[in-house]
């Protein structure tokens, strides 16, 4: 998080996209901490409360600003998970109920981050790039944005096997 304090005046504004300071009263271009305490002299302190909330506000936004930021694996992870989930896919290894993977099916093929492959039957996720045929049938899989989680296996479904 890049916010600066140490200048704590009304009159100072970030421009977060440009990373600059402003002084709302254009005494200088260039806001600064020895500027603003030592030369100007229209500078207004915040209070501590002030300053509490501005903190806990920022807090707050850098939270909202990194939700949906996902980062996506490297070509060689997508390779590697991509060859065991396919593999346990095929092999019927950590398996969901049919209703599970209907469910997530269904999610998935109203995701704007599907990307349909070959005609309607075979899909890929854009996030994370795996094959959605395999991902959605393993228990241990998860939505890269949190859509659908893990599925936990019940002693219902050990008996089904």
């Amino acid at each position: 998080m890049s916010i600066e304090l140490k200048i704590l005046c009304r009159h100072l504004s970030l421009d977060k996209a440009n990373d600059v300071k402003i002084c709302a009263l254009n005494v200088t271009d260039n806001p600064s901490k020895g500027f603003c305490h030592s030369i100007c002299v229209h500078r207004d302190p915040l209070t501590a409360q002030e300053l509490n909330n501005y903190v806990i506000e920022e807090i707050k936004q850098e939270k909202n600003n990194n939700k949906d930021n996902y980062v996506k694996p490297s070509v060689y992870t997508q390779i590697k998970d991509g060859i065991k989930g396919n593999v346990q896919a095929v092999l019927h290894v950590n398996k969901v109920p049919l209703e599970v993977l209907n469910e997530r099916n269904n999610i998935c093929s109203k995701c704007e981050h599907a990307q349909k492959i070959i005609n309607d039957y075979v899909a890929r996720c854009k996030l994370c790039g795996c094959l959605l045929w395999s991902k959605l049938r393993l228990a241990d899989q998860r939505c890269p944005i949190n859509k659908w989680g893990v599925y936990k296996t019940t002693e219902v479904d050990k008996q089904k096997t």
